[in-house]
């Protein structure tokens, strides 16, 4: 009888996994023509392109194993600025991005990418 509930067992977690796959996915938040954390009123000098994140990985859809305790989009806007030393981001987007195994581990983050921009003027 032992063998009969580990073949069942076996059979069960196959089509838990088997059914879960492995996704990708990602969804659009918004597209922006200008966007800062930051106040400034002058005309802008465009730069290189950028991208910041915010994440969190979590097993079991509970436990943090990774990234940060909450992410948030106002953090992955500042990663990006940060990476180029701008003020603004032009001709953007911020999306959406969950990756993983459900329902074993599972990472979400927010993603903002732009145009890098800063005022001419120190």
């Amino acid at each position: 009888m032992t063998r009969l509930k580990l073949i069942i067992l076996t059979a069960l977690c196959a089509a838990i996994l088997g059914t879960a796959g492995c996704f990708a996915e990602g969804d659009a938040l918004t597209e922006f023509t200008v966007i800062s954390t930051r106040s400034d009123s002058s005309t802008l000098k465009l730069g290189q392109r950028v991208q910041g994140e915010s994440c969190t990985q979590l097993l079991f859809g509970l436990i943090p194993v990774g990234g940060d305790p909450q992410p948030m989009l106002r953090q992955a806007i500042e990663r990006a600025l940060e990476s180029s030393r701008a003020r603004f981001l032009v001709d953007g987007i911020a999306s959406e991005r969950r990756t993983g195994v459900p329902p074993i581990l599972h990472r979400f983050c927010y993603v903002v990418e732009g145009t890098a921009a800063n005022s001419p003027l120190p």
